[in-house]
């Protein structure tokens, strides 16, 4: 069995720096029978995660920031905030997600076998959408019960202290 805390530290510093270097080096983490799901796509295998990612990383650039890291036998959980920009998002300017990935390792090869990523697809690219953006900041206000002009209060808290008082 494989020292699972070894392949959870490579994938931390695989996803650090999320580039075209980084899609070559998934081997090193994934098992060639991975299936990854996220809340736009779901693939399966190696070679499909490999196109997949360097379909996503056109044009954009990512790095993900670690907030804390849970590893129990040949499971994972991973809490990040994801900093990203693109060109169509924004007008390319610094953008940023909280998100997790729940990993389970293969108990023999020690590499990653599944992985599933949790995060808001509002948050990540359908508010900076102009008349998208507009239409989901008044329904978020309709249903809070709140005419802010957006989620400043929010924003403000640094990651992980969100809901502390």
């Amino acid at each position: 069995m494989a020292n699972n805390h070894v392949v959870i530290g490579k994938c931390k510093a695989l996803y650090t720096a999320f580039n075209a270097q980084a899609i070559g080096r998934l081997a090193d983490i994934y098992h060639t029978d991975v299936v990854f799901a996220d809340p736009i796509h779901k693939v399966k295998g190696l070679g499909a995660l490999t196109q997949y990612f360097k379909h996503v990383c056109e044009g954009s650039d990512s790095q993900f920031e670690f907030t804390a890291t849970i590893v129990q036998g040949d499971q994972a959980f991973l809490r990040w905030v994801m900093h990203y920009s693109h060109p169509k998002l924004a007008s390319g300017k610094a953008l940023s997600l909280s998100g997790g990935s729940f990993l389970t390792l293969d108990s023999t090869s020690g590499l990653i076998i599944a992985q599933e990523d949790y995060y808001d697809m509002g948050q990540m690219i359908y508010r900076h959408i102009p008349v998208v953006g507009w239409a989901i900041q008044k329904i978020n206000q309709n249903l809070a019960g709140t005419k802010a002009s957006s989620n400043a209060s929010l924003d403000n808290h640094p990651v992980g202290t969100r809901y502390a008082k």
